[in-house]
């Protein structure tokens, strides 16, 4: 009930429900996992990065119930959203840290790869890594995911800039190339 109040936006309401959740079954790492997810989003990021880790130290309580192919990436996806927490904080060689563990744990989730894409994005140099995990998640996502934005697809990676081009054409002197520039 807690994941249907979070998506009505009824905050509130689902914070309630993830405590009770919790207080009915200790070892269930869901209602750790979504109401980590709950206080990320309400900006709590140290109490959401508590309950993150929570979720994942009681993730394999769920062996009984669930293969470990399933359990590997239930953890892939904890760690994805663990290194959003980290960024938040600030932590951003740690959030590296453990988008690299999502995606090693599950090559496969999208989630893993669209977080280093964004974690990517914020590096200085790193453009050719961000495209290429940007496009990984594009095409292991389900088809009915949003898409991405359409500035950040991709970006002139290969293309001389302006000024150079100038520079080039100067240098070459011939009228044609001088008059375009």
């Amino acid at each position: 009930m807690g994941k249907a109040y979070y998506e009505e936006k009824k905050e509130k309401i689902a914070a309630e429900e993830y405590k009770t959740a919790k207080e009915l079954d200790p070892k269930d790492p869901t209602p750790y996992f979504y109401d980590a997810i709950l206080k990320q989003t309400t900006n709590r990021p140290v109490e959401a990065l508590y309950d993150i880790q929570k979720a994942m130290e009681l993730n394999d309580n769920r062996a009984v119930y669930r293969s470990r192919l399933l359990l590997d990436a239930d953890l892939a996806a904890r760690s994805a959203s663990l290194a959003r927490i980290y960024i938040d904080l600030g932590f951003q060689q740690r959030a590296l840290v453990e988008g690299w563990n999502s995606v090693n744990l599950d090559p496969a989730d999208f989630s893993g790869h669209r977080f280093l894409a964004d974690t990517y994005a914020a590096l200085p140099r790193h453009e050719i890594a961000r495209v290429s995990e940007l496009l990984v998640s594009q095409l292991l996502q389900p088809l009915n995911m949003t898409p991405i934005q359409p500035r950040l697809a991709e970006s002139n990676l290969f293309l001389i800039s302006a000024g150079a081009l100038r520079i080039f054409h100067l240098t070459n002197s011939t009228p044609s190339l001088i008059a375009m520039a």
